[in-house]
């Protein structure tokens, strides 16, 4: 079944009155045309902006790039990815500019951790230029399992950067993230969650305190909880394993739960209510930081 997405290009001022002549193409990985560029729809928004609109129909699970381009002789061209949050491979572009094409096997990229540590080494393998000679250059990324950090694209040589965020999930695809207050006297906190669904949630630590060097596990049971520990349903989050301190001075930690964990109950969690916990596990500083109720939700019926 296919949807619908709203959409934006822009182009700039010097790109104005161009509605009937802008128009834009689905682009496969491999740089296959999935579906044929078109015109229709195309709105200039606000007039003499330079930026054009459509409601773009993506065909079910699509994994692309929405190319963006003015026509004519000459065109310019922007591009955004499309990804799914349920696929392994991350579609990543980078627009370097039309002064630096023909650099397939030069330009690489790193993936590096929100400590600036790398997380994987960099690669020029499976880089492409789409379209040649647009200076755009794209990658089918597989980062590691619950990754969180910096995609760090560079031209090689005497290099040019350009870097953005990137994830497991998040990159071009709707992530819930949601904020949940912890602290050294434990904050009961409900969260609820859509079944099947990649989610981040963000555990701040009240009082800020630095956390540098801390370990910690985000645990999940059946409700209500257990007056003795048990085995908790699904893999613990720990650092490093679907968590991340990202801000080590005031106490920030990030944990991704995937669609696996908030899915079918053969892997995951599965619909329903559970409890959560949140702790420091250092030796001789073990602390319940926060916990409370969890519920995995299904969508309602249209």
């Amino acid at each position: 079944m296919s949807t619908t997405s709203f959409r934006l290009a822009q182009f700039g001022t010097g790109s104005t009155g161009l509605v009937g002549t802008v128009g834009y193409a689905l682009v496969n990985p491999d740089n296959t045309v999935n579906t044929a560029r078109t015109t229709s729809g195309i709105t200039e928004r606000p007039s003499g902006s330079g930026t054009y609109a459509a409601t773009v129909t993506l065909p079910n699970n699509f994994q692309g790039e929405l190319r963006w381009d003015t026509g004519g002789g000459s065109p310019k061209y922007a591009s955004e990815v499309v990804n799914q949050p349920s696929l392994p491979a991350v579609l990543a572009l980078v627009q370097f500019g039309s002064s630096r094409t023909g650099l397939v096997g030069t330009v690489g990229y790193t993936l590096v951790n929100p400590d600036n540590s790398v997380a994987v080494a960099r690669t020029t393998a499976g880089i492409t230029e789409r379209p040649a000679g647009s200076g755009t250059y794209a990658a089918l990324v597989t980062p590691p399992t619950a990754f969180v950090g910096e995609i760090r694209w560079d031209t090689g040589g005497t290099p040019k950067y350009a870097s953005d965020t990137f994830s497991a999930t998040i990159l071009g695809a709707p992530m819930l993230t949601l904020d949940v207050p912890i602290g050294a006297t434990p904050f009961v906190s409900p969260i609820g969650v859509p079944f099947n669904a990649d989610v981040a949630i963000n555990f701040r630590l009240f009082p800020p305190q630095n956390v540098t060097g801390w370990n910690v596990k985000l645990e999940f049971f059946a409700a209500p909880a257990p007056a003795v520990p048990i085995t908790p349903l699904i893999t613990a989050k720990t650092n490093g394993s679907g968590i991340t301190i990202t801000d080590a001075a005031n106490g920030v930690f990030q944990a991704v739960l995937t669609a696996t964990d908030t899915g079918p109950v053969s892997a995951g969690l599965g619909p329903g209510s559970f409890t959560w916990s949140f702790a420091r596990t250092d030796s001789g500083s073990q602390d319940l930081l926060g916990s409370g109720p969890f519920a995995v939700i299904l969508p309602r019926p249209l």
